[in-house]
């Protein structure tokens, strides 16, 4: 669900759920879009803690 919903401050949606039912998105681009956002998260961690 994280790529319909975003990371609030961080990123925003990559896709809507209608976009994964009907078959838009693959679960291979979903896996991409996880990935790209736990990165997304990491950077801003790591943004953070060198404040």
């Amino acid at each position: 669900m994280r790529p319909c919903t975003g990371i609030h401050g961080i990123c925003p949606p990559l896709c809507t759920w209608a976009e994964l039912n009907n078959g838009t998105y693959s679960l291979e681009d979903v896996e991409m879009f996880n990935q790209t956002m736990n990165q997304m998260i990491a950077d801003y961690k790591a943004s953070v803690a060198n404040k």
